[in-house]
């Protein structure tokens, strides 16, 4: 799924990862609960506002839960279904190139992380 990352942009690379965790069963609530977490994700993946995961409860209500309150869009659209339930993924992402602080490469360093480790327990 991931032939050549360096060809992806960040929104294909977040989403093929988190796709890769869910397809692997290597999610789970715990995390969630921590990519729900801002503080969390602030300091685990460098990002200054907000936290990876958004939860939603209505997939007919995306733009309400994808824009912020002055409507600039901060999740992206496609849901992902997780432990039974319904997420967006946070469009926040900068790359090593870029005037923010890296949140891309601690990120994927987490989810190689989190394969590695399903990968033992198996």
């Amino acid at each position: 799924m991931m032939n050549d990352v360096s060809k992806n942009n960040n929104k294909e690379l977040v989403l093929q990862c988190f796709e890769l965790l869910i397809d692997n069963c290597a999610i789970d609530n715990e995390d969630i609960t921590n990519l729900l977490d801002e503080d969390y994700c602030k300091l685990k993946f460098n990002r200054s506002k907000f936290p990876v995961l958004i939860e939603i409860d209505n997939e007919n209500e995306i733009d309400k839960y994808a824009y912020d309150k002055n409507t600039k869009q901060r999740y992206y659209k496609e849901v992902m279904n997780i432990e039974g339930r319904k997420f967006l993924v946070s469009n926040f992402w900068y790359g090593s190139n870029g005037s923010q602080e890296d949140s891309i490469m601690p990120f994927c360093e987490w989810v190689i992380s989190k394969l590695y480790i399903k990968h033992l327990r198996k």
